[in-house]
């Protein structure tokens, strides 16, 4: 392998994910247009055929942290096909005069292993407005795409694309009209919110997973929240009974069928022994669960990521050109 083709190996990732579609919370009309334009394409090829054409190029847009590439590893799941997925700002930004190449092996290595699926991450860097935009080295970058994208629409060879982007209005004309699909991933409302303090909670809070009233709350505190945004706060409240655990003064021992544990204790609570952390075996000691309190903290610490003025622009282009995913 040459030293070019070692570089796209180390910049591409190539899996076959394991991400089910009900991993994913809300997006229903996204999914729903997934599945019909990608899914039926691979598994029912005779389906599409005479006057019903195949759209193989599909752009996934909205706010950062709303699950755009966790939606293409639903894809890459469902059918059981490699990705192949790059980030193309990383790509642009590192190897300067050879990114051409780079395309040019990206598109072949996808053809190699088709039927397969290419997800472009930051599409918009390859056609940002601005000065870099208009040097030779952003158009003949631009140029190679642009082919790479026309060959494998006219041949028809087994390989799909998705891209995703958070800055849609970058895109320029050219690149944005090789994508016919452009699906709007926004921000989760009311119930994919409540989805995902469940996915992200899991196994550990078991008592407030399964407490409707507890997840309607946690979910109405979060509106404006990303899907990313929210799993960051949830990471930040299982943390409080670690902290706890570590700065407790006082210990209950306790017996169970597992055996022992030492669970840390408020210094108030009668019967409590004196006991630091640092003097409990490790296996033994066992924090204590999680509260609504925590998450609630959690989420008062915690700043949305994405500013109305982003919202703003996602729902006027999706007006313009877009399609709506919920």
């Amino acid at each position: 392998m040459d030293k070019l083709s070692k570089q796209l190996q180390d910049s591409i990732l190539s899996e076959t994910p394991n991400v089910k579609w009900d991993d994913v919370a809300g997006l229903e009309l996204a999914k729903s247009e997934l599945q019909a334009a990608i899914i039926f394409t691979l598994r029912f090829p005779q389906m599409f055929r005479d006057k019903r054409q195949v759209r193989p190029n599909i752009l996934l847009y909205g706010p950062p942290g709303t699950g755009k590439s966790h939606l293409a590893k639903a894809v890459a799941t469902e059918v059981n096909r490699t990705i192949f997925t790059i980030n193309i700002h990383k790509v642009i930004s590192k190897w300067i005069g050879e990114c051409e190449e780079l395309i040019r092996q990206l598109f072949q290595v996808a053809r190699d292993k088709k039927p397969s699926i290419i997800f472009l991450d930051e599409i918009d860097a390859i056609s940002r407005d601005g000065s870099d935009t208009n040097s030779e080295h952003m158009r003949r970058i631009r140029t190679e795409f642009l082919f790479q994208v026309d060959d494998l629409a006219n041949k028809n060879e087994g390989v799909l694309i998705l891209a995703a982007t958070n800055l849609p209005w970058d895109l320029d004309p050219p690149v944005r009209k090789r994508f016919r699909k452009r699906i709007h991933i926004p921000l989760p409302d009311q119930r994919p919110r409540e989805e995902l303090f469940k996915v992200h909670l899991g196994e550990m809070a078991p008592t407030l997973v399964d407490n409707k009233k507890v997840l309607d709350a946690l979910a109405r505190r979060t509106g404006g929240y990303s899907g990313s945004d929210i799993a960051d706060l949830v990471q930040d409240a299982l943390m409080t009974p670690v902290k706890g655990a570590h700065f407790a003064t006082h210990i209950r021992k306790t017996r169970c069928r597992d055996g022992e544990w030492y669970t840390p204790r408020s210094p108030d609570a009668e019967g409590e022994t004196p006991i630091q952390w640092n003097q409990v075996p490790g296996h033994q000691l066992k924090e204590p669960p999680l509260l609504f309190e925590d998450l609630y903290d959690a989420i008062k610490r915690t700043k949305p990521s994405v500013t109305e003025e982003e919202v703003r622009k996602c729902v006027e282009w999706t007006q313009e050109y877009g399609t709506e995913g919920v």
